[in-house]
């Protein structure tokens, strides 16, 4: 369950990432589009990626001692902090490619659990 709403999470970042400039670029959310392109949206929607992946990955290493999953989200985890000290044109594509190793790593680690199962 925790795999799932991590993998969640960070596929709604993503989304964020890829249609808030758009949205806001044709003018289709007003006051709303400068709120989600603020960094304390930002930083709002970082919390429960980072609660998920602390509470995820750790206990699962436990389980399946695979390091894996655990590299692979701290990796993912690095580029959405490090997003936010770069220049506004690149965040989207470091946000985006941070969102899509920590959704691969909440999967990698749900694999290696059914691997377990068997």
């Amino acid at each position: 369950m925790k795999d799932q709403l991590g993998t969640a999470c960070s596929g709604l970042c993503i989304l964020h990432c890829l249609a808030t400039p758009t949205l806001v670029a044709v003018g289709g959310l007003g006051a709303v589009g400068g709120l989600l392109a603020s960094k304390s949206f930002h930083l709002a929607m970082l919390a429960p990626v980072l609660l998920f992946a602390a509470i995820s990955f750790p206990s699962a290493y436990r389980q399946h001692r695979n390091p894996g999953p655990g590299l692979l989200a701290l990796a993912g985890v690095g580029l959405l902090i490090g997003a936010h000290f770069l220049p506004h044109d690149t965040e989207a594509l470091i946000t985006s490619s941070g969102g899509l190793a920590v959704i691969g790593a909440h999967l990698w680690n749900l694999n290696s659990h059914r691997r377990i199962a068997r």
